[in-house]
């Protein structure tokens, strides 16, 4: 099996996600991915670093959310607006 693309890390992957997607997570974390000859573009994880990442993950999808609702919410008020001024 893989191992685990963190830093200093020997455990066995379980999951591996496409490095992009978590570059923030790892930064905030202060997570460097091991340096790999034949790197693919996905990150295998451990059971253990993964939970952190997803962590990370979960929060900012929360709050693209709520930022995309605040946005329909805003639209919806000014195309109301609009239509009360015609």
């Amino acid at each position: 099996m893989a191992k685990c693309d963190v830093t200093d890390c020997e455990k066995t992957a379980e999951r591996s996600l496409p490095e992009e997607k978590i570059a923030d997570a790892l930064k905030k974390e202060g997570l460097k991915l091991a340096k790999a000859k034949h790197r693919s573009r996905r990150a295998n994880l451990c059971k253990d670093h993964y939970r952190v990442i997803k962590k990370h993950l979960k929060k900012a999808s929360k709050i693209e959310r709520m930022r995309c609702r605040v946005i329909k919410k805003h639209q919806k008020k000014s195309s109301k607006i609009e239509r009360m001024r015609l």
